[in-house]
């Protein structure tokens, strides 16, 4: 079993919202965040998972493509937030869990083929 760690900054957010053009309040301003019912600014679900695709990517093993790659969030990832992955690779595939604070935050798997 693997583990890595991803960290979803203020900057972060702010850089996907200009290259997504996604201003979503929730991700950009607390207050409105809170008025959702966040308790604060949200990372973007995209940037998440793009997150946990680059920190997973050394796991996928030479010469192989993605083919499926499916992340379930249970929670939201706030912004300052450290996510540790425990990653199990089972064949051609890694079964991925994410937990922050003892709660778990994402869930799902990266299957992958050989080239």
């Amino acid at each position: 079993m693997k583990t890595y760690t991803i960290f979803v900054s203020e900057e972060d957010i702010n850089n996907y919202a200009k290259v997504s053009s996604d201003y979503n309040p929730i991700h950009m301003n607390r207050e409105e965040a809170k008025k959702y019912g966040f308790k604060d600014r949200i990372g973007h679900g995209m940037l998440s998972m793009g997150k946990v695709m680059a920190a997973l990517s050394s796991s996928i093993p030479k010469r192989s493509y993605v083919k499926q790659y499916n992340m379930t969030f249970l929670s939201p990832i706030y912004i300052g937030q450290s996510i540790s992955l425990t990653v199990e690779e089972k064949g051609e595939t890694l079964h991925v869990k994410g937990v922050c604070e003892g709660e778990n935050i994402v869930k799902g798997k990266i299957s992958f083929s050989s080239l």
